[in-house]
């Protein structure tokens, strides 16, 4: 066990309808339903080899799974829950009060029931977590492998581009399905609004969704700043979010932005300005980190047999 366990939620929601997969995924069969309890991999229920993972880990504690309670108690998981069957957002919101309740103060980690994590993958990102924390926010960029064919069935999934420092080449990323927030330091109902927005639209194309997401940055932020207009209060989020969002949004879309400068604009829409000022020092974290287990999640019928045949072949090997 780690010296200070980061508390963890595994989101285990479900999936009403089969998601619109992009044109790379065109013959693919999307996955609906509760995947943590309907995948069996190995004989087991996926959402048991998650849990069993990230308890071997040992950087995290206490582990919640965030769902609807009666449907895991029905299938006899043994797991602290947190009852929840809502949006996304609504579910993240429900998720950060219980696990904030459980330790006051820490910084929460969140990944979700539909990816199989390697031990040797998240043991190396944790170790690059401790190496800098605490963080406002941190979330690792898996990089993808030069050998493509070791996508297998997720070979499809929409991938991005960033530098690691100005003048270096493009590095082709995947994004991990793990991250750490400092709950107190975020503008919370600004993030549970466009991550709301980012799951839905979470396998479209890198554009569309970059044009979804500026969409939903812009109605939420300029919504709020009228309210406080109207309440006789000086508007503060259009000039401090938006520029941050627009520059950060226009070079993520041209595949050239050093991860730097991702950073410092994600600090600047998601961080509060209070935060900011009172700990200048803190900073988001995006590392590149090689470990495809974080990024490959389950969301068709084509990788979930993969995944099964793969557990089967190393459990018999």
């Amino acid at each position: 066990m780690a010296a200070n366990p980061v508390p963890l939620v595994i989101l285990g929601g479900g999936d009403r309808r089969p998601v619109r997969l992009p044109a790379e995924g065109r013959g693919k069969h999307p996955l609906t339903g509760y995947k943590g309890l309907d995948l069996r991999i190995g004989g087991r229920r996926l959402i048991e080899l998650v849990l069993e993972r990230m308890r071997a880990c040992g950087s995290f504690d206490p582990i919640f799974v965030a769902g609807p309670a009666e449907a895991y108690r029905a299938a006899g998981l043994e797991a602290r829950l947190i009852d929840t069957n809502s949006s996304f957002g609504v579910n993240i919101g429900a998720a950060l009060e219980a696990a904030s309740a459980a330790r006051p103060g820490s910084a929460i980690a969140f990944t979700t029931c539909d990816i199989l994590p390697e031990a040797r993958d998240l043991d190396a990102a944790m170790r690059e977590f401790r190496q800098g924390e605490p963080y406002d926010l941190w979330f690792p960029l898996v990089r993808v492998p030069a050998d493509r064919s070791l996508l297998g069935a997720s070979a499809w999934k929409p991938r991005y581009r960033f530098r690691e420092a100005p003048g270096r080449e493009q590095v082709e990323i995947l994004p991990s399905h793990l991250i750490v927030v400092d709950p107190e330091a975020l503008r919370l109902d600004f993030v549970f609004r466009l991550m709301g927005a980012g799951y839905r639209c979470r396998n479209r194309s890198v554009l569309y969704r970059l044009a979804l997401l500026f969409g939903t940055f812009l109605a939420t932020i300029v919504a709020h700043d009228l309210g406080r207009i109207v309440r006789g209060r000086r508007p503060t989020r259009v000039r401090d979010i938006l520029l941050s969002g627009s520059a950060g949004a226009m070079r993520l879309g041209r595949g050239n932005a050093p991860v730097a400068e991702i950073e410092d604009a994600v600090r600047g829409i998601f961080v509060r300005r209070e935060h900011r000022d009172r700990y200048p020092e803190r900073r988001v974290r995006m590392p590149f980190v090689d470990g495809l287990s974080l990024a490959l999640d389950i969301d068709t019928e084509e990788e979930a047999r993969e995944v099964e045949e793969s557990f089967g072949s190393r459990m018999h090997g």
